[in-house]
């Protein structure tokens, strides 16, 4: 978490990716990462320089927007400010701002999904598990270039 990974780098793995399976959209975190991880950041710094660079004009870029820490943690809770929020996001067409709520199976497949990175599920992240609004609700915003 102490690396800054280079955002040219980042950019240029993901031209990879796009090129070799023809992608169209790119999802990635915000410029705080959500959780502020400094690999989450880059991985926001590499897509948006590669989506300004890449001059093709058809690679759409989605953000994860993040949250203040009390509406991260109260999960479904944050609901009625989801949805106002995504409502209230400066807009020309209605998909520029997308909002998903995940089914209590869904939030079962992500919690198995979780489960498998044992090596990471010290008990901080268990508690992001039970209560993060992210386990649940997602939002996210097109990037405007």
């Amino acid at each position: 978490m102490k690396t800054e990974w280079n955002t040219s780098l980042v950019s240029s793995i993901i031209q990879e990716y796009v090129t070799k399976h023809n992608i169209q959209i790119i999802i990635t975190f915000d410029k705080y990462g959500v959780s502020g991880h400094t690999n989450h950041q880059a991985a926001y710094r590499g897509a948006l320089q590669y989506v300004k660079t890449s001059g093709n004009g058809t690679v759409s870029l989605y953000k994860l927007p993040s949250v203040s820490l009390v509406r991260k943690y109260i999960g479904l809770g944050d609901l009625p400010l989801a949805i106002l929020s995504s409502r209230m996001v400066k807009t020309s067409s209605p998909k520029n701002s997308l909002l998903f709520l995940s089914s209590p199976g869904q939030y079962l497949i992500t919690h198995k999904a979780m489960r498998q990175h044992s090596s990471q599920l010290v008990w901080f992240r268990w508690l992001y598990v039970i209560f993060s609004r992210y386990m649940v609700i997602n939002e996210l915003e097109k990037v405007s270039l």
